[in-house]
């Protein structure tokens, strides 16, 4: 359920995101200092100067002259540094009226008021609202031939990561239908980026391991607070899925990046051990996910890849040597990328690996359940991205990753705040969570003690 002190907090960040007014030089904008009567005045009085300005530029030019722009913007800036919704509503809507009769119905001009639109659709909980203009923005994009490749798609990702920000911020009810609503976007994107790059492009690889990642993200969510149980094969179904990881492997062998290859390889592998995880075979009435299957070869297959392709053998046991949550976040083409993405991460090695079975002591980061905002190519929400990150619950917790990748004996070493519920929902996070298992010195090694931390978006009632 949704925290309303979080959302309160929310709609404060969202209300300090401009904090810049147009003034005139001798109208200086009030200083932060000042008492609270003293700011109120110089508002009204700043107020009441751009509104003096628009009635004597409308008697002069018209009520739809270009020139009163920028006194709105002026306005609009004002309002916004105030909080006043209704307001900023109308002089946004005019804004965007005007640029649009000066400049055309689909100018790309009019995104920034559309950014500030969705700021006060944020401040007002209009989640319909808020999924509109980010449609609009989408199709302004689209219509306007000099905008680059990346800016569209970034526009439609923009789409589909408000859907699942909007499974935490609307109704309950709603989340499936965000979900599904993502889910189709995703095929958008698809679309898109054949017709965008072509069907042979390596700038394709990263979209094509986003769509068949997500299931399985959106499968661990769903699992943790026990709201459906299914695989992520049966969300997207299995064959699309693997067709997938087979395309981008397609793609890599037809460039001449061979440790690109190797690194489609090693993801290839991943989504192998993760239908695996899912769906186990089963022997004489027993349930049997005890091996690895598949994966076990097409890992060692991608090793030797990197191998020939000049990777150092020290790197590629650093790479293999720490259990990793899967599916990974992105598709990287190259092994030091992927290490470097761990240490911003946070991945650490907490205790020196020992010569036994077990391997003790790796950090593994954190396990967000949050999705990166929308940003519309202009960082729409900067401050509101802080605010969420600063009301996430979180539970850290010590596990074990056996040599096929299952997470077991999970225990919970601080919860914040400390509420069973809370507790629970990351103690089934990480019983849904499948790992890439250590592989160290030629062999899949358990790993006690791992520690992670959970963050959740909001407090769970």
């Amino acid at each position: 359920m949704f925290n309303l002190r979080s959302f309160t907090l929310l709609l404060f960040a969202t209300q300090v995101l401009h904090t810049s007014i147009a003034v005139s030089q001798t109208d200086p904008p009030a200083s932060t200092d000042q008492p609270a009567l003293e700011s109120s005045v110089q508002f009204e009085r700043m107020k009441s100067l751009y509104e003096q300005q628009i009635v004597e530029l409308e008697s002069e030019y018209g009520p739809m002259d270009y020139r009163i722009l920028e006194p709105l913007t002026g306005l609009s800036d004002l309002l916004i540094q105030q909080g006043d919704p209704e307001q900023i509503e109308r002089v946004l809507n005019r804004r965007q009226q005007l640029l649009r009769v000066e400049e055309g119905p689909t100018t790309v001009n009019q995104i920034p008021i559309i950014a500030d639109q969705i700021r006060n659709d944020f401040q007002r909980g209009l989640w319909d609202s808020v999924t509109e203009r980010f449609e609009s923005i989408y199709f302004i994009y689209s219509q306007n031939s000099e905008i680059e490749s990346d800016v569209l798609l970034n526009s439609l990702n923009d789409i589909h990561a408000w859907h699942l920000l909007a499974m935490y911020l609307d109704s309950p009810d709603m989340r499936n239908e965000h979900i599904d609503q993502a889910r189709a976007v995703q095929e958008r994107i698809y679309e898109v980026a054949i017709q965008q790059y072509g069907a042979n492009s390596e700038q394709l690889i990263p979209w094509l391991y986003s769509i068949a990642s997500e299931p399985y993200r959106i499968i661990n969510y769903l699992q943790s607070e026990r709201l459906r149980t299914l695989t992520a094969d049966n969300y997207i179904g299995r064959d699309i899925t693997l067709g997938l990881i087979n395309y981008i492997s397609e793609v890599a062998n037809s460039s001449d990046n061979a440790e690109a290859q190797a690194m489609a390889m090693i993801y290839r592998a991943d989504f192998e051990l993760l239908h695996r995880a899912a769906n186990p075979s089963t022997t004489g009435g027993q349930v049997f996910a005890s091996r690895r299957g598949n994966a076990d070869q097409t890992y060692r297959q991608a090793m030797e890849m990197l191998a020939d392709a000049g990777i150092e053998q020290s790197k590629i046991d650093e790479f293999f040597a720490r259990p990793m949550p899967l599916p990974v976040s992105q598709f990287h083409f190259s092994l030091e990328a992927a290490l470097e993405q761990r240490k911003l991460d946070g991945f650490r090695s907490e205790t020196a690996v020992g010569d036994s079975n077990d391997i003790n002591g790796f950090h593994v980061g954190d396990f967000a359940f949050t999705v990166t905002l929308p940003k519309a190519q202009i960082d729409l929400t900067p401050e509101l991205t802080n605010q969420i990150i600063a009301e996430q619950s979180s539970v850290l917790l010590y596990f074990t990753v056996d040599s096929v990748g299952r997470t077991r004996s999970a225990r919970i070493i601080e919860s914040v705040p400390d509420e069973a519920k809370i507790k629970n929902v990351g103690r089934y996070a990480v019983e849904a969570l499948n790992f890439r298992p250590a592989f160290i010195d030629g062999r899949w090694r358990r790993v006690r003690e791992i520690s992670m931390r959970v963050l959740l978006p909001y407090s769970i009632q």
